[in-house]
């Protein structure tokens, strides 16, 4: 639902070097909490707006998820710039199985 191929190329290399600056600033050398669960447990998260919000920065979501692991999957509910009243579903999360190192170098 959030198209990364319609952003410019150079928002897009922007976009890239943030994410790295962000995962290597974050989860340095992977997310230790991650690593409590079983690597075959399937991951789940359903993500709630709590106040009225508009949608802000999914595509950057979007790639820092698929440099983060390439197999989760993000079900968007609301498209880049809508308007969300509060409590609304915003996206549903799922990965099939937990990699042992999660954080790409």
């Amino acid at each position: 639902m959030n198209d990364l191929d319609a952003m410019p190329p150079a928002e897009r290399e922007a976009m890239a070097a943030g994410i790295e600056a962000a995962l290597a600033e974050d989860a340095g050398e992977g997310d230790l909490t991650a690593q409590l669960l079983p690597e075959t447990r399937i991951v789940k998260a359903h993500v709630l707006v709590r106040e009225d919000a508009v949608l802000c920065g999914a595509p950057w979501f979007d790639a820092l998820m698929e440099k983060v692991d390439s197999r989760i999957r993000i079900d968007w509910h609301h498209a880049e710039g809508d308007l969300m009243p509060a409590y609304t579903a915003l996206y549903n999360l799922q990965e099939a199985k937990r990699r042992r190192n999660r954080w790409p170098k």
